[in-house]
């Protein structure tokens, strides 16, 4: 077995949301209500999303029969 880990992958709003299979728009809207963890970076304050980080919200969303926002609204 290896002790050596993956290097982490940061993505791009459009490449976090290509690989989530949903808009960037809602990509946003997850970074900005903290249901997807990110950090901006850059001048402008661009999104940056870890690969780690996408794993982590399709595994916590996944077991689930609703979306973040649906937990919002029925909490």
């Amino acid at each position: 077995m290896s002790t050596e880990t993956q290097p982490t992958t940061v993505l791009t709003t459009k490449e976090a949301a290509n690989r989530l299979g949903i808009s960037k728009p809602k990509v946003l809207g997850l970074l900005q209500s903290g249901d997807l963890e990110g950090f901006k970076t850059g001048p402008r304050g661009s999104w940056r999303i870890k690969t780690e980080s996408i794993d982590i919200f399709v595994e916590k969303y996944s077991n689930q029969n609703n979306t973040p926002a649906e937990n919002k609204q029925a909490g």
